[in-house]
C-alpha cells in the first residue's frame, strides 16, 4: 500500500542540513545518500 509522503518545514530543514554536510565532509558519498533518500521515499510514497 501507498502513502503520501508530506514533508514539514523541520524535516525539510534536517534534509538539506544533512545533504549539505555530507557535501562538506564526504562529498564522494552525497549523490549516494541522495539517491537512498529519494528510493526511500518513493517506496514510502
Amino acid at each position: 500500500m501507498k502513502y503520501p509522503v508530506l514533508f514539514v518545514t523541520r524535516a525539510e530543514r534536517n534534509i538539506l542540513e544533512t545533504l549539505t554536510w555530507y557535501q562538506k565532509n564526504v562529498p564522494h558519498v552525497t549523490q549516494r545518500w541522495h539517491n537512498n533518500l529519494n528510493s526511500a521515499i518513493a517506496k514510502a510514497a
